[in-house]
C-alpha cells in the first residue's frame, strides 16, 4: 500500500507521540517502583518567575496579539504612547489591511442596492473582512471594540434571508462609526438599525399587535441589566414608545429605517416612573436617553469593559472607577479604556 506525503507525515507524528508516551509511562512505572539508580540527579526545578511585561500584555488584551514588529515598536513608543495611537484609530496608516479589504463590494454598496444581493455573499463578506482585519490590520484596539459591540449588540445572521445583508449595514453605518466614541451614540444608532430593527421584531411592532422583543432587549441586554429594577410593565410600556419604527420593504425607500405615525400608540407611557406623553417619534429620544443617563447602564457597561480586558472578575474598585468616568465623561468609550489600561488591575 502507497502512503501520499500528507498521510506518511501524519503517520511519523503519531509514531513520534506514541513513542514519546511511552517512554514517559516506563520513566513513571521505573520511579513509582523505585527502580532507578539511587546516584540520578535531576534538575532542580526553575523558581525564578519572570516578570510580566507590561507591553505584550497590552497588544495581548487589547487586540489580538502583537504582529511581527508590533512588539518592538510598542516598546519604543512606551505604553502610554501606544495606547494614545489605538484610541485614534484614523491617525494609524492601515494600507496591508485596505488592500485586502478594497474588493468588498457590498459594503460599498447603499441599502437599495444591498436589498437586491445574495445573503451568501453578505455572510463570506462579514466574517472574511472579520477575520481580516483582526490578523492584518494596525488598528487593534479598534478592532477589539468592534468585536466587543457587535457582541453587546448582539444581532444573529441566521434570524431570516435579509439579515447578513441588513448586519453589513450595521457593521459600517452603526457599530464602526460609533466604536470609540459615546455610548449614547451608539445606542441610538442601534436603535435605529435595519437590522436590530428586523432581529428584534420591532419592524412588526404596531399599536394594534405590540411586540416587545426589542423593547426587553434593550433594557435588559442593551442598557440597564436584569437586575436594575424594572418590571415587565415598564418593558411593555418601552414596547409601545417603539411602536411604529419599522423598515420599509417595498417602494424607492425599500430597506430604509422609517417612522409610521399609523402604527404608532400616541397613548401617555411610563417607564421606571418616568411619564412620556405620545409625541411620536420625540418618545424614543427621550426613552433612549433615560436609559443611556441611567446610573444602572453606567455600571453594567463599565463591568462589560473591565470583564473584557481585565478579568472575569473585575476588581470592584476599578468597575466602580469606569462607572464614574462613564457618568463624568457621558459615556466616552475612550476615557473608560483609558482607565481600565492604566490601572493597576491590568
Amino acid at each position: 500500500m502507497s502512503l501520499s506525503r500528507r498521510d506518511f507525515l501524519k503517520l511519523g507524528s503519531l509514531t513520534a507521540v506514541a513513542a514519546g508516551t511511552a517512554g514517559c509511562s516506563a520513566i513513571g512505572r521505573e520511579l513509582a517502583q523505585g527502580k532507578l539508580p539511587a546516584d540520578l540527579t535531576l534538575p532542580a526545578p526553575d523558581t525564578a518567575v519572570a516578570a510580566p511585561d507590561p507591553i505584550l500584555r497590552l497588544l495581548n488584551r487589547a487586540g489580538y496579539g502583537p504582529r511581527p514588529g508590533d512588539l518592538e515598536r510598542a516598546r519604543q513608543m512606551g505604553l502610554a504612547a501606544w495606547l494614545e495611537e489605538q484610541l485614534d484609530p484614523d491617525s494609524i496608516e492601515d494600507t496591508a489591511a485596505d488592500l485586502l479589504l478594497r474588493n468588498l463590494t457590498l459594503y460599498q454598496m447603499d441599502v437599495t442596492q444591498l436589498i437586491e444581493q445574495d445573503r451568501k455573499d453578505a455572510t463570506v463578506e462579514l466574517i472574511g473582512s472579520t477575520i481580516f482585519r483582526t490578523l492584518y490590520s494596525r488598528r487593534q484596539l479598534y478592532e477589539a471594540l468592534v468585536e466587543f459591540w457587535s457582541d453587546h449588540f448582539n444581532i444573529y445572521l441566521r434570524k431570516n434571508q435579509v439579515m447578513p445583508l441588513a448586519k453589513i449595514i450595521d457593521d459600517r453605518d452603526v457599530i464602526r462609526p460609533h466604536a470609540l466614541g459615546k455610548f449614547r451614540d451608539l445606542l441610538w444608532a442601534s436603535a435605529k438599525s435595519q437590522a436590530m430593527l428586523i432581529y428584534l421584531d420591532n419592524a412588526r411592532n404596531t399599536k394594534e399587535h405590540p411586540n416587545e422583543n426589542y423593547a426587553r432587549e434593550l433594557l435588559e441586554l442593551h442598557t440597564l441589566g436584569v437586575n436594575a429594577g424594572y418590571t415587565q410593565a415598564d418593558v411593555q410600556e418601552a414596547a409601545r414608545i417603539l411602536t411604529g419604527w419599522t423598515v420599509r420593504r417595498r417602494g424607492r425607500q425599500a430597506g430604509q429605517v422609517v417612522f409610521r405615525e399609523d402604527a404608532h400608540d400616541f397613548g401617555q407611557k411610563t417607564v421606571l416612573g418616568q411619564t412620556f406623553a405620545g409625541q411620536g417619534e420625540a418618545e424614543l429620544d427621550e426613552l433612549l436617553e433615560m436609559l443611556a443617563t441611567h446610573p444602572a447602564t453606567a455600571q453594567r457597561i463599565a463591568f462589560k469593559l473591565a470583564r473584557r480586558f481585565v478579568a472575569d472578575e473585575p476588581p470592584e474598585e476599578l468597575v466602580q472607577r469606569v462607572t464614574e468616568e462613564f457618568t463624568a465623561t457621558d459615556g466616552d468609550v475612550k476615557a473608560m479604556l483609558r482607565v481600565i489600561f492604566l490601572s493597576e488591575a491590568f
